[in-house]
């Protein structure tokens, strides 16, 4: 049987969809994991900083933008914030769920406030994929 495709869309697939491609790519195991853009930017180097911290190398993984045809044969898409939410193309047959982050560039305060916020999501992140794994939920 194939495995079924999980596919995190956000914005610009630069560092939150960036990070849940490599939290998902150590979990699941049974799901084939994709992340995309709306746009598309490079990866945020804090990300890949982040992911290092955890253990998780994100350094071979490229921003992209999304694919339509991914897409339409994904089992289940997650959107990652609000912008993605509302400017990503919803296909009826594919379970589509909303984990609302905030967009990088729109990170307020100093560089150690950003650093914590990037963490936290991080940690979040990893929270809901693990529990998308034991229960399948949003």
């Amino acid at each position: 049987m194939e495995k079924p495709i999980l596919y995190f869309i956000d914005i610009g697939n630069s560092m939150f969809s960036q990070m849940a491609e490599g939290i998902a790519r150590y979990y699941l195991e049974e799901y084939y994991i994709f992340s995309a853009g709306v746009d598309k930017h490079s990866i945020d180097s804090r990300a890949v900083k982040a992911m290092e911290n955890i253990n998780i190398d994100i350094t071979d993984q490229t921003s992209k933008l999304i694919d339509m045809e991914l897409l339409m044969n994904a089992d289940s898409m997650i959107t990652l914030s609000k912008e993605a939410e509302l400017q990503c193309p919803k296909p009826r047959d594919v379970n589509q769920f909303y984990w609302r982050f905030p967009e990088p560039y729109n990170l307020e305060g100093s560089r150690e406030e950003k650093w914590q916020a990037i963490t936290k999501a991080r940690d979040q992140l990893e929270r809901l994929i693990r529990q998308f794994k034991d229960k399948k939920i949003s």
